[in-house]
C-alpha cells in the first residue's frame, strides 16, 4: 500500500518546501471498507434493543437473596453465611442479588455463599 503521510512529505522535500496532510481518508483497510462501515451514531441508536441484563443470563440458576450488609460483604470477595429457614446448604452454582440487581456468581458450601465473580453495579 501507498503511505499517503509519506508520499506527502516527499513530494514537500523535492519541491524544496514544507507540507503535511490536512485530511486523509481510510476508504479501505484489508477486507474492510468504509462501504459497509456503521457508524457510532447508528451503533448507540441500536444498542438499547441488542443488549440484555446480566440477569437474563441467569434465569436457569439457583438465587440467593441478600440483604444489603451481605451484598457489601460479598463485593469485597469475602463469603457470607445465608440464614433463614430458606437457606441453601449446598449449591454448585447459583447467583447472588440484591434487591433483584445481580451482585455475584458463586457457590454454596456450608451455609456460605463463596464468590467466584463480583458483578459491577
Amino acid at each position: 500500500g501507498t503511505y499517503v503521510r509519506a508520499l506527502a512529505r516527499d513530494l514537500a522535500r523535492v519541491l524544496g518546501t514544507r507540507g503535511h496532510v490536512i485530511a486523509l481518508h481510510r476508504a479501505q483497510v484489508g477486507p474492510f471498507s468504509d462501504m459497509t462501515a456503521v457508524s457510532i451514531e447508528d451503533i448507540e441508536q441500536k444498542l438499547d434493543g441488542a443488549i440484555v441484563s446480566v440477569g437474563a443470563g441467569l434465569v436457569e440458576l439457583p438465587e440467593v437473596r441478600l440483604t444489603a450488609q451481605q451484598a457489601q460483604v460479598l463485593r469485597h470477595g469475602n463469603p457470607v453465611l445465608l440464614s433463614g429457614a430458606a437457606a441453601p446448604i449446598r449449591l454448585d452454582s447459583a447467583w447472588a442479588s440484591e434487591a433483584g440487581s445481580p451482585v455475584a456468581l458463586g457457590y454454596v458450601e456450608a451455609g456460605h455463599f463463596h464468590p467466584q465473580r463480583v458483578l459491577l453495579g
